[in-house]
């Protein structure tokens, strides 16, 4: 019996890892459901990319940012719902750091980088902004 055992060793390992595997997956089965991501225009697409931000309190991320780069907000924009996005930069343009304030209650920082040669902002001074056509009915303005 016991030659039978040390014979069929990597046979019974197999079958009782796949039970194994079975019982677990009966037990608890998946709940996510798998969605579409929503349409995008052509050349543009999705990348799933799990990932930690470091965020604080809107106060705080501010101190963080003066005492560790000197940095300071110089743009800003809110969107609907709360939200707010700040854009810092040090005196000599060599940092920048982007901040999205999720709330009151917490800023998260989504990137931060150094320019060597001083160009961590560049501003556009002379925008291009596409012609708005006049009595151009539904198709929109940017056609």
């Amino acid at each position: 019996m016991n030659s039978f055992f040390i014979k069929y060793q990597a046979a019974i390992s197999m079958v009782l890892a796949l039970f194994a595997f079975a019982a677990l997956a009966a037990l608890f089965p998946g709940t996510a459901k798998a969605s579409e991501p929503p349409p995008v225009p052509e050349g543009m697409y999705f990348v799933k990319a799990p990932f930690s931000l470091a965020c604080a309190t809107p106060d705080r991320m501010n101190e963080i940012l003066l005492e560790e780069h000197q940095e300071i907000g110089m743009l800003a924009g809110m969107f609907d719902g709360g939200m707010a996005w700040l854009y810092y930069v040090n005196e000599d343009n060599t940092t920048a750091s982007f901040v999205v304030m999720k709330s009151d209650e917490e800023a998260c920082l989504i990137f931060s980088g150094s320019s060597s040669d001083g160009n961590a902002l560049v501003p556009n001074m002379e925008p291009k902004w596409p012609t708005k056509e006049v009595g151009s009915g539904s198709e929109g303005w940017n056609t």
